[in-house]
């Protein structure tokens, strides 16, 4: 069994604790507590934006005002119920479907009104859709339900009417001035894949008019999500393609555009990294292409890990820092948890082992490090000192504390030169120790 990292606790359903040590569960916890927390408060707001979506309304719709009296309006009678739900259920003026639902009595009736509401916008050709998006603005919504009914359409748009769809998508992330997500961009990547030369001819022309440089800094937001669409769909389809288009853009922005594509299928991994390593340097391709292509769903199983490097033709370096961005995570967080110990190190060495042989010693060694610049406890060096010595004699090799020697003079807690150098001088290789000697004068 394995250790998890911070940022995939994210991604892992909760019973995955289930399935690890008692130890390594503690790590997991600690960071789910947090994201639970943050998300309570996120669905505070949208609890809070959905209640005013029902009420707090100074728009009546047509079905209600006939309920409403000069004093505290009634419950509607058996009969008047029947009726409301009669109209609701074969209206055919979206319109007034949108103003009822926003001011329906019952949540009942607000939900019957949006289904049909749905159903009749799902029914429209895209022509009509593109005639009625504009006429949102003019209903007097709130900003939420006005967003979710704008969405909606869009996402009928984007397969019936696409260039009317992803010119609105821009002009309300603009209007909202919000920061777009890059799952809001998937149906630019299905179209681009649907119908290839109507979908570029589309965004060329955008590029061409200037779309995407109206930001201060000449630097769209929309940009680098529509070009990581753009791209994937040609990976797909022509690799060649789409490496000669990422090639052709800034060095600067290749970074984000790769950070932007999102849910590589296990198919068009070895693509996405093959293009990946041929246009970031080294440090970064590494990164990026765990980033986009390992599945944190099996941390707990390294053959899964290690087919998983055999599927994306997996480098040395790749392989190590998989192991070296685990380590930065899993220790520094079990050993803030924990009093750092010989079992919780030999723990994560064992398993990064498993995992790839040739760098667990190094792995350890960045996450004890790593350790040691993140906290503020004075006793810490001498403690992790002690624990790197007693570790060293279990049969790890130099690289195990390379990085802690290399650390020196680093982060809030280093090691003093003096014990970086007591360390150094237990590095076998001659030519290494001297050579970190000689640093650390």
């Amino acid at each position: 069994m394995a250790p998890t990292t911070v940022y995939s606790c994210y991604t892992l359903p909760m019973k995955t604790i289930h399935f690890v040590p008692p130890i390594i569960a503690l790590a997991i916890v600690a960071t789910w507590l947090t994201y639970l927390r943050s998300s309570a408060i996120a669905l505070s707001e949208d609890n809070n934006l959905l209640r005013d979506t029902i009420t707090n309304s100074r728009d009546v719709s047509f079905a209600q005002k006939e309920r409403v009296s000069s004093k505290k309006p009634q419950k509607p009678t058996e009969t008047e119920s029947k009726s409301v739900a009669d109209w609701v259920a074969t209206s055919r003026d979206w319109k007034k479907l949108a103003l009822f639902a926003k001011d329906a009595a019952t949540p009942e009736e607000r939900s019957a009104a949006l289904s049909r509401l749905k159903n009749l916008l799902s029914e429209m050709s895209g022509e009509e859709l593109a005639t009625a998006y504009p006429a949102i603005a003019t209903l007097g919504l709130k900003t939420s339900y006005r967003d979710a009914l704008e969405d909606f359409m869009l996402k009928e748009l984007a397969t019936k009417n696409p260039e009317f769809a992803f010119s609105q998508y821009i002009s309300k992330f603009e209007r909202n001035g919000a920061v777009p997500n890059t799952h809001d961009f998937t149906p630019f990547e299905d179209w681009v894949t649907r119908d290839p030369a109507a979908a570029t001819a589309w965004y060329e022309k955008e590029i061409a008019a200037g779309t995407f440089d109206k930001s201060l800094d000449g630097k769209s937001p929309f940009r680098a999500p529509f070009e990581a669409a753009f791209i994937k769909a040609l990976l797909i389809s022509d690799s060649a393609a789409a490496e000669k288009r990422l090639t052709e853009t800034p060095l600067d922005q290749r970074k984000e555009i790769i950070s932007s594509i999102i849910n590589v299928a296990e198919k068009d991994q070895k693509a996405f990294a093959d293009m990946v390593r041929r246009t970031l340097s080294q440090e970064d391709a590494s990164k990026m292409i765990l980033r986009k292509t390992m599945d944190h769903g099996y941390l707990d199983e390294p053959q899964k890990i290690k087919e998983n490097f055999e599927r994306i033709a997996a480098t040395p370096e790749e392989r190590a820092t998989f192991l070296e961005l685990q380590a930065d995570d899993i220790i520094v967080n079990l050993f803030a948890l924990r009093r750092p110990s010989l079992e919780t190190l030999d723990e994560f060495h064992t398993w990064a082992k498993a995992v790839d042989p040739t760098s667990a010693d190094r792995a350890a060694g960045i996450g004890m490090a790593e350790y040691l610049e993140s906290i503020t406890d004075p006793k810490a060096p001498e403690s992790i000192e002690k624990l790197a010595i007693d570790f060293l004699s279990s049969g790890v090799s130099d690289e195990f504390l390379i990085p802690l020697i290399e650390g020196s003079g680093r982060g809030r807690n280093p090691l003093s030169k003096e014990k970086a150098r007591e360390l150094a001088m237990r590095i076998t290789d001659e030519n290494r120790r001297e050579e970190l000697l000689q640093n650390l004068n």
